[in-house]
């Protein structure tokens, strides 16, 4: 729930925080640690790509019976999971 959920929203917050808020506010060294912060814990980020992947492949199998027919069951990334992975990447680069 949380690398799903709560921190790609968290990361955002923090990331135009530190950006739009003036030196007053937030002083020059705590920007600099937060900005650290999200560095370093954006990589949890892949967590969710990762995982997809892997749903992907676990969900691959195939059912055959002697004269029954054969089943083939299998996950098909499309747009979303594609647009999922981008956002990610451009959010991994630009943080």
């Amino acid at each position: 729930l949380f690398c799903s959920g709560i921190w790609p929203y968290a990361k955002l917050v923090l990331m135009m925080m530190s950006w739009i808020a003036s030196t007053r506010r937030l002083p020059p060294v705590k920007r600099e640690k937060i900005l650290y912060l999200l560095d370093s814990l954006g990589k949890f980020s892949l967590i969710d790509a990762y995982v997809l992947v892997l749903m992907m492949v676990a969900f691959r199998y195939s059912l055959g019976a002697e004269g029954v027919g054969e089943l083939n069951v299998y996950v098909t990334p499309e747009y979303g999971f594609y647009s999922f992975l981008f956002a990610t990447i451009v959010s991994l680069v630009s943080g």
